[in-house]
């Protein structure tokens, strides 16, 4: 049986009735909604901000996942919802017509 570490992230996740809103389109698959997730992407500090995958708690639900702070993930996750996890000012403001969050994810590694 392989060793699985459980952990836990806080982070942001794109959402995509936010994205096409803030678009003003109805189509999934308008190719503006990709150019302004790999545009937020390239734009964001990775070493500050990094990315991962992980699944809504819960769920089975695959997302990306831009972490608060490169400290944003943990083992437990009460300790993680107790941290005082403010994300930069310019995530936070790219996330109110963009993202969804801040959640907590689970992040699983083999």
């Amino acid at each position: 049986m392989p060793y699985v570490l459980q952990a836990y992230v806080k982070g942001y996740t794109f959402d995509w009735n936010k994205i096409k809103t803030f678009l003003s389109t109805d189509n999934d698959k308008d190719g503006r909604i990709d150019d302004a997730i790999y545009r937020v992407l390239e734009f964001i500090d990775r070493d500050t901000n990094p990315t991962c995958m992980a699944r809504r708690c819960g769920t089975r639900e695959d997302a990306l996942v831009i972490m608060l702070r490169a400290d944003a993930m943990d083992n437990d996750r009460e300790t993680l919802e107790a941290k005082d996890l403010s994300p930069p000012r310019y995530l936070a403001q790219l996330a109110g017509p963009l993202m969804s969050g801040p959640d907590i994810f689970e992040f699983k590694h083999w």
